[in-house]
């Protein structure tokens, strides 16, 4: 109690009363006190305590204690409890005193700001709001944003009434207005579009300049470009660079890219366009035509159209591709049809007629059950649908038994002019087409033979196939393949399994292979190719007028080799030309660039019979002397060392045994066996110098 009077006593001295006058002085301890107090003044109760006002530089104080500035202290002792029993008015904390925050003036439009570098650079006049990381940091001229997270708006600097809410939200925006981005890079990469509404996790983050654009949905037109289109659902319209499309459902239209003017309903709706126009998909992954599909309807795989965008469009219900305005597969109920179609249920009996076995109309016959086709004679017209037998028959009789029931197959078909289909499970279709065998097929020829193809010519074997004009395949599993020309007919293959391909060109023998226009097989399981012909077991043939005979054998002609034959056994021939191994240009009949290994004896033919002009050599010893051997490393192959002779040097010397190349550079090349012959005589030179002077030696000896 002590202290505090003395704490009291030295705030005395800086009191400042209306008078100085103390009066009824009471004693207090240590302090003595006297004169006149008047109201409002300091006083003393009890002796204790002061229970009086008093102010500190402030004449007449209205409470206990005032003072007109800054209280400093080391400590304040109490709790401070009063401190909330603050009158209105009397504490006064405005934004200004924060330090993001900008004006309190409401005619100013004040922006707010809370966030490091949030709105750096904006006045704070343009009645925006920031809340984040560097949000609205760019931003100089923008009004009325609203930018809240990480990195929102960042790059705005005079973009209007823009809202962005979600880290990195319309981060690269700059002019753009009036835009609203929802989630994580929502509109991320827009920069000056306008009028766009993206909603999701990275929802439109592609688009820079495009407008209108709404996007709902992860993913939803998250690498779209497009202008005008509209997006709900995850990866709905994920990559669309064209416009005016409307998705709803995930990954609807996810493959869209230049596609316009499509709208899709449903898990998947027109997942496989691609580049289509103006389709209307609705239903779980229902698409189109194909990935260009344009002007198509699809409703849950059961209403489609075509053509929907045009005055004749066709709708079709259990029927993809409609015929018709309306095109139904399937039964019609209704409890009435009103306008021009009513009477479709009470047909004139002029339009089709009830002959008991069969209606008719303008030679088109619908026969029922147990009714057999009949009646029509050479050169009629006619479509039959014979139920019996589950066959169709159309066309043009070219005799009078075409329509009739021996001529008709069990599930066959055939359309053209005199076409007869009368093998089970047969096919025809063109004039004169015949498919007699059972499960033949023939387009404008003849199919004779079970399960026999003919396109044009005649397939007279089972498992025959023919393609030829004027040709055929009556071997069984034979194919020709080939039409007729100016000088060969078409491709025949008689033998078993065997095949003939090209113009002219004939399979004799089974398992024979003629390829190429002219060419001829006999020999079994011998090949032909290129008008050749190959007539010996398992023998080739190739090239122009090449032949062989002999068994196992094989001839290559590389010219025409007209008038040559191969007629030994286990040959191969090489005829007419030159061979090259590794090399592409040959100069000589057997040129190869590298090494060459055998086994056995490499002989050249040096029969007496088969020269003429033969002369002895004259002397050789001074030429050869001439020949430098050398050691060297081709270009082409420098790990290994050769040994023999330079060809231009060796030219200087015997120019017959250098030849030169018909190429660019001229190459020259060495007959090195040419050279045996001068070093042999050489050597015998040289061995009789040896003998006389061995002789020479022996006489000075025994001198």
């Amino acid at each position: 109690m002590r202290k505090n009077k003395l704490i009291i006593l030295g705030l005395l001295t800086a009191l400042s009363f209306a008078n100085s006058n103390i009066s009824n002085a009471q004693s207090w301890g240590d302090v003595a006190f006297s004169g006149t107090l008047n109201a409002n003044e300091l006083c003393y109760t009890d002796g204790k305590d002061i229970n009086c006002d008093a102010g500190l530089l402030v004449n007449d104080p209205s409470a206990s204690l005032i003072v007109p500035g800054i209280v400093s202290a080391t400590a304040f002792v109490g709790d401070g409890a009063s401190l909330t029993n603050i009158t209105a008015g009397a504490v006064s904390i405005g934004i200004d005193d924060l330090t993001d925050g900008k004006t309190d003036s409401e005619s100013a439009y004040p922006s707010v700001y809370l966030g490091f570098n949030a709105g750096l650079n904006d006045d704070g006049s343009n009645s925006n709001l920031g809340l984040g990381l560097r949000a609205l940091e760019s931003n100089v001229g923008g009004g009325d944003n609203t930018a809240i997270g990480h990195l929102a708006l960042l790059n705005n600097t005079s973009g209007d009434d823009n809202t962005a809410v979600g880290r990195s939200a319309m981060s690269f925006n700059n002019t753009g207005k009036e835009n609203v981005a929802l989630g994580w890079r929502a509109l991320y990469a827009n920069t000056n579009g306008m009028y766009n509404t993206a909603v999701g996790y990275q929802a439109a983050a592609s688009i820079t300049t495009q407008w209108s654009t709404t996007a709902v949905g992860h993913g939803a037109m998250r690498s779209a470009t497009g202008d005008r289109n509209t997006a709900v659902g995850k990866n709905t319209l994920l990559s669309v660079s064209g416009e005016n499309n409307v998705a709803v459902g995930s990954t609807a239209g996810v493959n869209m890219s230049s596609a316009e003017w499509n709208t899709l309903l449903g898990y998947g709706a027109g997942r496989e366009i691609t580049t289509g126009d103006r389709n209307i998909m609705i239903g779980y992954r229902v698409t189109g035509s194909g990935s260009n599909a344009s002007d198509e309807l699809n409703i849950g795989n059961t209403i489609y159209g075509l053509s929907i965008s045009s005055t004749v469009a066709k709708i079709g219900i259990n029927n993809q591709l409609p015929n018709a305005t309306l095109d139904v597969s399937g039964t019609v109920s209704a409890t009435a049809f009103v306008g021009d179609g009513a009477s479709l249920t009470n047909l004139p009996g002029g339009l089709w007629t009830d002959n008991t076995d069969y209606i008719n109309y303008d030679d088109v016959r619908f026969y029922k059950s147990g009714s057999v086709p009949s009646g029509y004679s050479n050169g009629d017209y006619g479509f039959v649908w014979y139920p019996d037998k589950r066959a169709f028959v159309g066309g043009q009789a070219g005799y009078s038994g075409m329509f009739n029931d021996g001529n008709i197959g069990d599930v066959s078909f055939a359309f053209g002019h005199n076409t007869i289909a009368s093998g089970n499970n047969s096919f025809a279709f063109g004039t004169n087409a015949s498919a007699t065998g059972t499960g033949s097929i023939s387009f404008g020829g003849g199919a004779t033979a079970d399960y026999a193809l003919a396109i044009r010519g005649n397939a007279t074997a089972t498992d025959a196939i023919s393609m030829a004009r004027y040709g055929g395949a009556t071997g069984s599993r034979s194919v020709a393949i080939g039409s007729s020309g100016a000088l060969n007919g078409g491709a025949q293959a008689y033998g078993l399994a065997s095949v003939a391909l090209g113009t002219g060109s004939d399979a004799y023998s089974n398992y024979g292979v003629a390829i190429g226009s002219g060419s001829s097989v006999s020999g079994t399981s011998a090949v032909a190719f290129t008008s050749a012909r190959a007539d010996g077991l398992n023998s080739i043939a190739m090239g122009k007028s090449a032949f062989v005979s002999g068994d196992y054998s094989m001839v290559i002609g590389l010219a025409d080799v007209t008038g040559t034959e191969v007629t030994d056994a286990n040959t191969l021939a090489i005829l007419g030309g030159e061979v090259g191994i590794g090399l592409v240009s040959p100069n000589v009949e057997l040129d190869v660039s590298g090494s060459i290994e055998y086994t056995g004896t490499l002989a050249d033919v040096s029969d007496r019979r088969l020269k003429q002009n033969i002369q002895p050599l004259p002397s050789e010893l001074d030429n050869i002397l001439q020949v430098k051997p050398v050691s060297f490393e081709m270009k082409s192959n420098p790990s290994v060392t050769e040994l023999g002779v330079i060809a231009q040097e060796l030219e200087k010397v015997y120019p017959d045994l250098v030849n030169t190349a018909n190429d660019e550079m001229g190459t020259k090349s060495v007959n090195y066996i040419g050279l045996i012959a001068p070093l042999i005589k050489a050597v015998q030179e040289q061995q009789a110098q040896i003998e006389a002077l061995k002789e020479e030696i022996k006489i000075l000896k025994n001198k």
